[in-house]
């Protein structure tokens, strides 16, 4: 269940592909930590880190308005 005045995922993703630029920031904000942290484990040093969680957030745009 989600916090008062924040919306599920599969409506951040429905209004991100739409071209909500808040939905794109809401995604980046929930998500992007998490994604940084694997990356970080999996990479040698935090700007490689830091470099795919970006990679990873562009493809992600690329596939979602396609």
């Amino acid at each position: 269940m989600s916090a008062p005045g924040m919306t599920k995922p599969t409506e951040a993703i429905a209004r991100a592909r739409a071209g909500d630029a808040e939905a794109w920031g809401q995604l980046y904000r929930d998500y992007a930590p998490a994604i940084f942290r694997f990356c970080r484990r999996a990479l040698p040093t935090r700007e490689d880190a830091e470099d795919a969680t970006m990679e990873i957030f562009m493809k992600l745009k690329d596939k979602l308005v396609q």
